[in-house]
C-alpha cells in the first residue's frame, strides 16, 4: 500500500468508522467488555498498517460505514472497496488491578494507556453540551478523587511499569479547577514514576501552563475542535464562551513552557 493509500483509508475510517460484524462484536465484548462504550472514548484504538487510529465503532454512522470489521483465523480485518481486506490489531488489554483504574483506563497503544479520571462535565447542562460529546455520567463514575486515581495508577504500575499515561476527561467545574485536579494527579503520579504524562484540557488561566508542568506533566493537548466561529457556536455552545485569543495564547505559553513538538490540537 502506497503512503497515498494509507492517508486515504485512515481518513476514511476517521469520517466513517467502522461497522462491527455481529458476532464479532460479540466476541469482542466478551473479551473487552468496554468495546462499544460510550461517554469514554467512544471509540476503538486500533493499530492499522503500522499507524495507530482511534475508530468509532458505536456512533449511529458506525453502522452505514463502508468498512466492516471482521474474524478470520483469529485476526481481525477491515472490508472495504473492491474486496480489499486489511488487518486490524487491537491493543492488548490493561492488567486487572482491583482498583478505580480499572474501571478508568484503556489501551490507547502498545505503551501508552488512556483515562478518564471524570465524566462530569461543566459544560453538560441543557443549551451547553457540545454537539459531537457522548459523555454520559453515571451514579458509579462522576468525578474520581484525585488519591484513588493515583493508587490505581501506582497499583497498575507494580503489575507493568513501561505505561505512558494520557490524562483527559469532562472539564471539572471550569479549566481552572480541572488543571487544578489534573496537577493534583501528576503530583502523586510523580512519586513512582517519571513515565511520560499527557494532559488534555480546556485552555486553562495562563499562569495554570507552568504550574501543570511543575507537577509533572510532559506535553499538553488543549483541543480548537472547531475553526470556523459560526459553526463552534452553534456545534459546542458552552465550550465556544472561551474566546480563540485565549486558545492562541494558551498555545504560545503552552510551547514556551513545554517546548515545540510538546502542545497539540485537534
Amino acid at each position: 500500500m502506497t503512503c497515498e493509500q494509507l492517508r486515504e483509508l485512515k481518513a476514511g475510517l476517521l469520517c466513517y468508522g467502522v461497522n462491527v460484524d455481529p458476532e464479532v462484536g460479540e466476541a469482542l465484548v466478551k473479551a473487552r467488555p468496554y468495546f462499544y462504550d460510550k461517554g469514554f472514548v467512544h471509540a476503538i484504538n486500533s493499530n492499522v498498517l503500522g499507524t495507530n487510529i482511534c475508530v468509532s465503532v458505536a456512533e449511529a454512522f458506525s453502522g452505514r460505514s463502508p468498512y466492516t470489521m471482521y474474524e478470520e483465523g483469529g485476526e481481525f480485518y477491515l472490508h472495504y472497496g473492491d474486496g480489499e481486506k486489511t488487518k486490524i490489531r487491537l491493543f492488548d488489554d490493561l492488567p486487572k488491578t482491583g482498583t478505580v483504574i480499572d474501571m478508568l483506563a484503556r489501551p490507547h497503544s502498545d505503551k501508552v494507556i488512556s483515562l478518564w479520571p471524570s465524566l462530569v462535565c461543566c459544560y453538560d447542562r441543557p443549551g451547553k453540551k457540545c454537539k459531537f460529546c457522548s459523555i454520559k455520567p453515571t451514579k458509579e463514575q462522576g468525578i474520581v478523587p484525585a488519591g484513588e486515581v493515583v493508587e490505581g495508577l501506582r497499583a497498575l504500575f507494580l503489575k507493568n511499569d513501561t505505561y505512558e499515561m494520557n490524562i483527559g476527561g469532562g472539564t471539572v467545574e471550569n479549566p481552572d479547577r480541572m488543571a487544578d485536579y489534573l496537577a493534583e494527579i501528576c503530583r502523586g503520579v510523580r512519586k513512582f514514576t517519571n513515565n511520560a504524562i499527557s494532559l488534555e484540557i480546556a485552555p486553562p488561566t495562563l499562569s495554570k501552563i507552568a504550574m501543570l508542568k511543575d507537577a509533572g506533566a510532559d506535553s499538553l493537548i488543549i483541543n480548537l475542535e472547531i475553526a470556523n466561529d459560526t459553526l463552534r457556536h452553534e456545534i459546542c455552545p458552552g465550550k465556544s464562551s472561551i474566546k480563540y485569543s485565549h486558545y492562541y495564547d494558551c498555545y504560545r505559553e503552552g510551547v514556551r513552557v513545554f517546548g515545540r513538538g510538546n502542545v497539540s490540537c485537534v
